[in-house]
């Protein structure tokens, strides 16, 4: 059954659901210092969010669905539960295969709107990706292409910091992928912003922002979003959820010698 915890902004309703959770080998950290004591498997969770303003019935990413269950059997599981032909917007921080995974399958969300950023789009659906990109990388833009490129008709794309309406806000965060973005959640003087994975894993990128992930697509821009998103939200002391920090994944952040430290709400 599917971990949710709830919380309220003024009208708005936000449901954070677990995804399930990720073993994640330390090499995936490459820059991470030999003298730091995280061990040689790091676990990071998996947390999607379904928003309900006015009319609208959002969800923010999708999980991974069906796609990765035969590399992470405990991933999949976070819409169980949800009317899917209610949901209006579906909403991409970006276009990991874990969080894009749920639009697998005939007509998901049918009455859906799909959201996602220009630069991202650009990125991931161009033919040329595969002739240029890693050999390794091959398989997962396959994956992405095979279930984003059937979807395009339904698509509303974004460039820059977008008002949806309803409090809801897209945030540019790129660095992890060419059009990563944020969502900041906003009613009555109470707000909520979703950063998605400008931070991985919390037991390092806090303490150490400099510290890069394989899959950043360009690693310096990633530094640089996550070390000026952390001293934005130290500033300001609001409130903030990630996908990949442990269940449910929201809390605040605050200035700790060289780097940040996390508190859990």
């Amino acid at each position: 059954m599917t971990q949710t915890h709830d919380l309220t902004l003024g009208d708005i309703t936000v449901t954070i659901r677990s995804d399930g959770t990720f073993e994640l080998p330390r090499a995936y950290f490459p820059n991470l210092p030999e003298s730091d004591p995280s061990p040689e498997t790091i676990q990071i969770g998996a947390n999607l969010w379904e928003v309900k303003s006015g009319e609208r019935h959002v969800l923010v990413d999708t999980g991974a669905g069906q796609a990765l269950k035969q590399m992470f059997p405990e991933t999949g599981a976070a819409l169980e539960g949800i009317d899917a032909a209610s949901v209006t917007d579906v909403i991409l921080t970006h276009m990991h295969a874990d969080h894009i995974g749920g639009l697998l399958g005939d007509d998901p969300f049918p009455n859906a709107k799909i959201h996602v950023s220009q630069a991202e789009w650009d990125f991931w659906s161009s033919p040329a990706l595969i002739e240029t990109a890693p050999e390794e990388m091959h398989p997962m833009i396959q994956l992405v292409q095979s279930i984003t490129v059937p979807l395009s008709e339904r698509l509303v794309l974004h460039e820059g910091e977008v008002d949806l309406g309803d409090g809801i806000i897209l945030l540019p965060l790129p660095g992890h992928t060419p059009g990563h973005m944020g969502i900041r959640l906003e009613d009555g003087g109470d707000s909520l912003t979703l950063i998605g994975d400008a931070v991985i894993a919390q037991d390092i990128q806090f303490t150490t922002p400099q510290v890069s992930y394989l899959l950043d697509v360009a690693p310096e821009a990633a530094v640089a979003t996550r070390v000026a998103l952390l001293e934005q939200l130290a500033e300001s002391g609001e409130l903030f959820a990630a996908t990949h920090l442990s269940f449910p994944g929201v809390g605040r952040v605050r200035r700790a010698g060289d780097g940040f430290a996390y508190d859990p709400a």
